[in-house]
C-alpha cells in the first residue's frame, strides 16, 4: 500500500511540476511559414513582449505586442496580402500594414470622425480618457466626455511652463507671482481637490521639472542652483542638491550629477519606452526592432504622451490617440492648440 501511495505521489508531483514549468514565462524563438511567408516569432520575458518579423521576399515587417505569456507557439494564425497590404491575424485580433514605395505604413483611419459636443470652443469626441487642459486661469478636466472647470489664478497666463504630473496629482506653480514663486497648487486627479504647497525659499520663473521617480517629482531651479524633491500626497518639498551635486535618473537608475551639468545640458530624466514613437520630417514614426513604420504622414505638432504601445499626439489642433495595431481615435480638439502646444494637456491613464 505504501508503494502505491509513494508512486501516486511521485506521479502527482511530476504532473504538477510539468504544469508549473510549462506555464512559466521564458524567452523563446521559433520560425514557421504561413501562405509562403516566413514568420520569426520570439518572446521577451523581461519586457513581456512578443516580437514577430514577417518576411516576404526582400520585405520585412515587424510587429510587436505586449501580451500575457502563453505556452502556445506559432501564434500568428493567418497572413493575407492584398495590394501590398498585409493583414496579420494574431491573438484573436488583426493588424494591417502596407508597403508604400518601400516605406511601411499603418492604416490609421479614425473610428470617431464627429464630435459628441462642443464646450468652451472645445470639441469633445467619444473616448474613455481622463485629462486636464490648460485654460490660462487653471484647467478643464475631461472625464466621462464632460468638462469641469478648475480655476486657480486671478490673471490669464498664456504659457504653462512649470507644471507636471505623477500618477495621482497635477502640480502647477502659482502664476499670479510673476518673477519668482512661493507656492504650488496640487490638484488631486480623483476628486479635483486643490491643495497649496508653500515654499520656504522662492524659486525662479525659469525653473523646470526634471521628471518623476516612484511618484516623487523633481524640480531644478537654475538661478539659485537648487534641486527639489516634491512628494505631493504629503505636501512635502525638500532640497536634495548638496555640495553642488543633484540627483538624476536614467532608466530608473539613480545617478549623482553636478547641478552645473544639469543646467548646462538642460537634462530631464530619461526612460526607455517599449514602443519608440518619435517625430521625423513632421511625420509620426514608430521604430520596432530597428525598422521605421509611418504611423501618420500628416504634419505632427507635438507628442503629448507615450504609454507603452499607445501614443497621444497633436496635429492641427486635434488630440489623437493611437495604439499600435488599432485604429486611430480623436479625443478632443481646440483651435488654440494650432498655435501653442507646450504643457497644454496632461493625460492620466
Amino acid at each position: 500500500m505504501k508503494k502505491i501511495i509513494t508512486l501516486i505521489s511521485i506521479i502527482l508531483i511530476s504532473f504538477i511540476s510539468f504544469i508549473i514549468i510549462s506555464n512559466t514565462p521564458r524567452d523563446y524563438k521559433t520560425k514557421y511559414i504561413i501562405n509562403e511567408i516566413e514568420v520569426n516569432e520570439q518572446f521577451n520575458k523581461e519586457k513581456q513582449i512578443y516580437l514577430f518579423t514577417i518576411k516576404d521576399n526582400n520585405l520585412e515587417i515587424p510587429y510587436q505586442i505586449i501580451h500575457k505569456y502563453t505556452k502556445k507557439r506559432k501564434l500568428i494564425s493567418d497572413i493575407k496580402n492584398e495590394d501590398n497590404c498585409y493583414t496579420i491575424y494574431v491573438f484573436n485580433d488583426s493588424y494591417k500594414i502596407c508597403n508604400d514605395n518601400d516605406s511601411l505604413k499603418t492604416d490609421i483611419t479614425s473610428t470617431n470622425e464627429k464630435p459628441l459636443k462642443s464646450e468652451n470652443n472645445i470639441q469633445i469626441y467619444k473616448s474613455t480618457e481622463e485629462l486636464f487642459i490648460w485654460n490660462y486661469k487653471g484647467y478643464y478636466k475631461l472625464e466621462n466626455n464632460k468638462l469641469t472647470n478648475i480655476e486657480l489664478f486671478k490673471n490669464d497666463d498664456y504659457e504653462n511652463i512649470i507644471s507636471t504630473t505623477n500618477e495621482e496629482y497635477l502640480i502647477t506653480a502659482n502664476y499670479d507671482e510673476k518673477y519668482e514663486f512661493n507656492k504650488f497648487y496640487l490638484i488631486n486627479k480623483k476628486n479635483n481637490d486643490v491643495k497649496e504647497l508653500t515654499l520656504e525659499k522662492p524659486i525662479s520663473a525659469n525653473s523646470y521639472f526634471l521628471g518623476t521617480y516612484e511618484n516623487k517629482i523633481y524640480l531644478l531651479d537654475p538661478k539659485y542652483k537648487y534641486e527639489y524633491e516634491i512628494v505631493p500626497n504629503k505636501k512635502k518639498i525638500t532640497i536634495v542638491s548638496k555640495d553642488g551635486n543633484g540627483i538624476y535618473y536614467e532608466d530608473n537608475e539613480k545617478i549623482n550629477i553636478s547641478i552645473n551639468k544639469l543646467i548646462k545640458e538642460k537634462l530631464t530624466f530619461s526612460n526607455k519606452n517599449l514602443y519608440n514613437y518619435f517625430i521625423q520630417n513632421d511625420k509620426l514614426i514608430l521604430s520596432i526592432n530597428g525598422q521605421d513604420i509611418i504611423i501618420s504622414d500628416e504634419k505632427i505638432d507635438d507628442i503629448i504622451k507615450i504609454s507603452n504601445e499607445t501614443v497621444y499626439y497633436l496635429t492641427d489642433g486635434i488630440l489623437y490617440k493611437y495604439t499600435f495595431g488599432k485604429q486611430n481615435q480623436k479625443i478632443i480638439s481646440n483651435s488654440e492648440w494650432k498655435f501653442n502646444t507646450s504643457n497644454q494637456i496632461f493625460i492620466f491613464n
